[in-house]
């Protein structure tokens, strides 16, 4: 990734994150939304714009569906907000990877007390 598409990419994630807190407020979007990261394609037309919702799975079937309904919107108000010819056409995809991360931390993690059970009988031997 060239220079410029990674600044378009790092401005993008800043404005699409301030128009999603600001600017859409639908009942539906309920949980914690996060813009993870915002991949442009290399003649900017397109780009992907991954997010992560903290929530239950309703939340975060809700919130897609909210997403798609008003990518148009999101897109006229990013074309406002960035200096460029032509803005790129947005697709979300879901970034499941910090759920991933808090499963995989939940399983890694053995029960304080079977460590100190561990420990002890280490110990006494």
């Amino acid at each position: 990734m060239n220079i410029r598409i990674s600044k378009v990419a790092s401005q993008m994630v800043r404005e699409i994150s301030i128009i999603l807190t600001r600017d859409i407020s639908d009942p539906r979007m309920r949980g914690f939304l996060t813009v993870s990261s915002v991949v442009p394609a290399n003649d900017l037309k397109t780009a992907k714009v991954y997010y992560s919702v903290l929530g239950s799975d309703v939340d975060t079937n809700l919130t897609q569906q909210v997403l798609q309904a008003s990518r148009g919107h999101i897109q006229k108000l990013l074309a406002k907000r960035l200096q460029m010819k032509q803005t790129p056409i947005l697709n979300f995809i879901y970034d499941d990877g910090s759920r991933l991360a808090a499963k995989i931390s939940e399983l890694s993690e053995p029960e304080s007390e079977n460590i100190q059970d561990i420990v002890f009988e280490d110990k006494k031997d």
